[in-house]
């Protein structure tokens, strides 16, 4: 029989950023082969301290990283991709795959999450904590959409 440790991750209860929008959409390419998954994005009120990284992001069962829009230092962006609609190249080529998490990679979820809640990583200092927030929205889109047009 094996037996899996799982560390609780300790949420805070406040945290010095406030988070103003949370949305995410799932996305299919329009073409077969083009790929799937889902955008992410954070609004913060201000610009995090100089000692905040926000590092990830967990929802819906997946976890996405963060990286901050170089045109807006108050908003956040992650993705995710699927393994629908992908071809093996697209999942396997480190160029496009850079900082997403695939499905074939996911893991049991770290947190149990409602639909409208996800929960923050980051790193204040030396030392990673976690924050949970209930404003996640989930987006519909029209058309396919990428991450760059997601910003």
């Amino acid at each position: 029989m094996l037996w899996q440790c799982v560390s609780a991750q300790v949420l805070e209860d406040q945290v010095s950023f406030e988070i103003v929008t949370a949305e995410y959409s799932h996305w299919v390419a329009g073409v077969k082969g083009g790929g799937s998954g889902y955008n992410i994005s954070l609004k913060l009120k201000a610009i995090p301290a100089e000692n905040i990284v926000l590092n990830a992001v967990y929802f819906d069962n997946y976890e996405a990283k963060l990286t901050q829009s170089d045109k807006d230092n108050t908003r956040f962006f992650g993705k995710v991709l699927l393994s629908t609609n992908q071809q093996p190249a697209l999942m396997n080529d480190d160029k496009l795959n850079t900082g997403a998490k695939t499905e074939t990679e996911a893991v049991l979820p770290k947190f149990d999450l409602k639909s409208n809640e996800c929960v923050i990583e980051y790193t204040e200092g030396n030392k990673t904590k976690y924050f949970k927030s209930d404003k996640l929205e989930k987006k519909a889109i029209k058309h396919p959409q990428t991450i760059r047009s997601f910003q």
